[in-house]
């Protein structure tokens, strides 16, 4: 990580070097001899793995394990596979289809070592379960596009389940704005475009005055998919900054109703490439200082949603199919958006909110 010198620029450049297929020397040496030149324990990044105690899931969705991956991988030469119970290995790449409904038990292994695991447990859809309820999804672009509200009062199929929200369409509306953080929400007027509706009159996140100021009664739930823009907020980035601005919209809410439900997801993961290595750890990062603010939040009624791990790492991402060369008539799929599902992982991550 080089950051300027200069005490007026605050640009940082950071640089990806994957080593994991190289060997430097640590020492003088009279020619490469293979015991002297391995990397240096220090300069090696731990392995980790950020794995859910608990995970919620529809009948015949994905449980990616890939995506809590930290500083490892296939990519890097690890060998990655899940485990049952009983020590069966049931995938070697990652990746596990629960098709029918029940708990299960699940272990991570990364090169035969155990790093998680994670109860699973997949249930079918209720269609009482949201009945008459009142539900506001609060958020960034993953909101804004539309489609994961819209997925999501599909695989409710309640009539009587009301989608609170200024933007979006008639019977999915929702409070998305596209490149928006937390730290927006809470300090800025107008961005991109898009007006903040809920500052009030001093300039503060203020959660009753948007809903009195849009004749609004009574909610149940507030989902909640901020932090990936924060992350990548110059200035305003620092974990326990984002965390405060958190607390800071959730603080506003409960003042509203102290009964109202929270589910905050944590961010997503990218698409996987040796190219969103370094976002992804980050991401992973700051997923684990969450896990860590928000361990004791239940109890008030805010829950923090592992959604990260119901996305396929790389089938839920948009590709198009480009022509190799002139000569060669066959494609190659290239994906086109590394951090935006396609309609597929939309409708994942709606599945996923549900199950939760």
């Amino acid at each position: 990580e080089f950051s300027s010198e200069n005490g007026n620029c605050n640009e940082v450049i950071k640089l990806y070097v994957a080593l994991n297929f190289y060997k430097a020397p640590i020492d003088k040496v009279e020619g490469f001899d293979y015991s002297k030149t391995g990397i240096n324990k220090s300069c090696i990044a731990k392995k980790e793995a950020v794995v859910p105690s608990t995970l919620y899931t529809l009948p015949n969705g994905t449980i990616d394990f890939n995506n809590a991956l930290l500083n490892c991988g296939s990519s890097f030469g690890n060998v990655i596979e899940v485990k049952d119970e009983n020590g069966n290995v049931i995938s070697k790449d990652g990746r596990v289809k629960i098709k029918e409904e029940g708990t299960y038990y699940y272990s991570l292994f990364i090169d035969n070592v155990k790093y998680g695991e994670s109860e699973i447990v997949c249930t079918a859809p209720d269609d009482n379960i949201l009945e008459n309820r009142k539900i506001m999804f609060l958020g960034d672009s993953l909101i804004n596009q539309d489609l994961y509200t819209e997925y999501f009062t599909k695989v409710a199929e309640n009539k009587d389940m009301v989608l609170y929200g200024t933007r979006g369409k008639e019977g999915s509306k929702h409070e998305g704005r596209g490149g928006w953080s937390a730290y927006d929400y809470c300090n800025v007027q107008n961005k991109y475009g898009y007006e903040n509706p809920f500052l009030n009159t001093e300039g503060k996140f203020d959660f009753g005055y948007y809903m009195k100021n849009n004749k609004l009664d009574g909610i149940d739930y507030v989902v909640i998919n901020l932090g990936i823009n924060d992350i990548n907020l110059a200035d305003h980035n620092s974990h326990e900054e984002i965390l405060s601005n958190f607390d800071e919209i959730i603080n506003s809410i409960k003042s509203y109703n102290k009964d109202v439900k929270i589910v905050w997801n944590v961010p997503l993961m990218l698409f996987d490439a040796d190219g969103t290595k370094t976002a992804k750890n980050d991401r992973l990062e700051f997923v684990k200082a969450m896990n860590e603010h928000f361990k004791n939040s239940e109890e008030n009624g805010v829950y923090i949603d592992p959604v990260y791990m119901n996305i396929d790492s790389f089938g839920d991402f948009k590709f198009t199919l480009k022509q190799i060369d002139e000569f060669n008539q066959d494609s190659a799929m290239t994906v086109t958006d590394t951090t935006h599902p396609n309609n597929g992982g939309y409708e994942a991550l709606a599945r996923a909110t549900y199950a939760f």
